[in-house]
């Protein structure tokens, strides 16, 4: 057999051995379509959908897609309760990480990738090799985002602890300088006694949390540890990390090459709601109009640059060049021109990079405000 023989066998057996792989996620995702539990979420409280997650038949039918992509080449560790607890963060997120405003930076972003993969386990179509890869390869960033927050879940209640121990201080440290108080030397006694005892019970704790943790460096450079801590919050509120972005811009990007246009609706949607946060109240209720779920989806259908949907982005960034500081108004209006060059041209390709650019510019605005909250 010869060369050209050789590479048309292996190219049949290549087109046999996709389609096989496609054919079998298919019939995966479409078992595992048959338990509703989206349906499910939507009809019964929290208890009875975590009970019903625990059950053999779901979770069975759940962890064979994840397991059958890490047998051929896309490895994950994902088991059952990983990606059902997707399901648990969409649907009931308040029950198990509270409400938004008491939120982790990192709480946000877990919670925008479950959102992504419950999307994907209800509604994607695996119909060809293109889609069948992308999906695999969010199956294994999505663990490794899982595995980020799940090791954050320590590190994040070590921060809580410094954050409070160095609250307790400056406590002490206010009342100790301050002669002008309206309490009297046994008051100031009381309260310094009282932050002592509870700085106390947060060192514990943070020794019983991590034995290795060096409290008395904590003592001595509490407020670098806390600075330290601050600047880490912006860093991590800049944005998502290379990886989840990349992840998210191809998983819109695919979905418009398919003529899919609820995902980008979804994201459009989702900024929305974070812009209606920052508005005044006696604005909400108007400026909530304009981002309705049929209103978007029907300036984004056509997966063309018009009048309506430049319009419609104009008005997120006009919102959010109204709502920052004057100190940022020039590069506000180089960015505004930037997204403007993107509406020019390649609407599937450019689109979901101006979400990208919007939720990172949002994240900054609210980083401005829970530092002038603070002041």
């Amino acid at each position: 057999m010869n060369k050209i023989s050789d590479f048309s066998l292996n190219m049949k057996v290549s087109k046999i051995q996709r389609r096989f792989r496609i054919n079998k996620v298919k019939k995966l995702l479409g078992k595992f379509r048959e338990l509703g539990l989206s349906k499910h979420a939507r009809k019964i409280k929290f208890d009875e959908f975590s009970k019903l997650l625990r059950t053999k038949n779901v979770i069975l039918n759940t962890r064979v897609i994840a397991e059958y992509y890490s047998q051929i080449g896309y490895k994950n560790k994902l088991n059952g309760q990983r990606i059902l607890t997707s399901f648990i963060m969409k649907y009931f997120t308040v029950d198990i990480l509270g409400n938004e405003k008491n939120r982790h930076p990192q709480d946000k972003v877990i919670i925008s990738w479950a959102e992504n993969l419950v999307d994907l386990f209800n509604n994607i179509d695996i119909s060809d090799h293109s889609t069948f890869v992308n999906f695999g390869k969010f199956l294994v960033n999505y663990e490794i985002a899982m595995k980020q927050w799940l090791k954050g879940d320590k590190n994040r209640t070590i921060e809580s602890i410094i954050i409070s121990y160095k609250n307790r201080r400056d406590t002490i440290d206010e009342i100790k300088k301050n002669d002008n108080s309206k309490m009297d030397q046994n008051q100031k006694n009381a309260v310094i006694k009282e932050m002592n005892k509870q700085i106390k019970q947060l060192l514990s704790s943070l020794k019983i949390l991590d034995k290795t943790f060096d409290i008395k460096y904590l003592e001595e450079n509490y407020q670098q540890l806390y600075n330290n801590l601050e600047k880490g919050y912006k860093d991590l509120l800049s944005g998502l990390g290379s990886n989840m972005k990349k992840a998210f811009v191809n998983k819109v990007t695919e979905d418009l090459k398919k003529g899919e246009v609820k995902s980008l609706v979804f994201n459009f949607l989702e900024i929305g709601n974070r812009l209606i946060e920052l508005c005044p109240k006696k604005y909400k209720k108007s400026f909530s109009k304009k981002f309705t779920q049929e209103y978007i989806t029907e300036i984004f259908y056509d997966q063309e640059w018009n009048d309506k949907n430049k319009n419609f982005l104009l008005l997120i960034l006009d919102t959010i060049i109204m709502f920052d500081s004057k100190e940022n108004e020039k590069n506000n209006f180089k960015f505004k021109k930037i997204v403007s060059m993107l509406t020019q041209n390649n609407f599937v390709e450019n689109a979901p990079k101006i979400v990208l650019m919007i939720n990172e510019k949002i994240d900054g605005l609210v980083r401005l405000i829970m530092q002038l909250a603070k002041k």
